[in-house]
């Protein structure tokens, strides 16, 4: 694949397909490297992930305006610790605990295959926070 992904799989279509935060459903959650995946089999061309930050600044794949839906907690994400965060488990479409946990960014980036298109949403409350611009 050439230096230019995008524009490479551009070229090769009419148009290009983004699964909004990945293609989940059953026990593959949203925001995760499982939802990644699955999109990318389904043909995909573009995965789209939300961030959050913790309160003690760590970031991970995760939509705030589903922590009670995935996490069954009454507590905004900004407002809980990466300690809290990560010792708690996502549950899947059916309510129950998926066995998988909230992704860090950091871990997503670092599994993201170079073949994988991703739009990296919900991030404009960070752009002055300089350790999210070294991502």
């Amino acid at each position: 694949m050439s230096e230019n992904i995008i524009k490479q799989t551009k070229d090769d279509k009419k148009f290009l397909i983004m699964a909004h935060r990945g293609f989940w459903g059953g026990n593959v959650i949203q925001n995760t490297r499982q939802a990644a995946i699955t999109a990318k089999k389904a043909g995909a061309d573009i995965i789209e992930v939300d961030v959050c930050r913790s309160a003690d600044g760590v970031y991970y794949l995760f939509h705030k305006l589903v922590v009670r839906m995935l996490l069954d907690v009454d507590k905004e994400f900004e407002e809980m610790t990466s300690e809290e965060i990560d010792s708690l488990v996502l549950l899947n479409s059916n309510g129950q605990k998926s066995g998988y946990r909230v992704e860090k960014l950091e871990d997503f980036l670092d599994w993201l295959p170079m073949n994988y298109i991703v739009n990296i949403d919900r991030t404009s409350d960070y752009w002055d926070d300089e350790a999210f611009l070294t991502y």
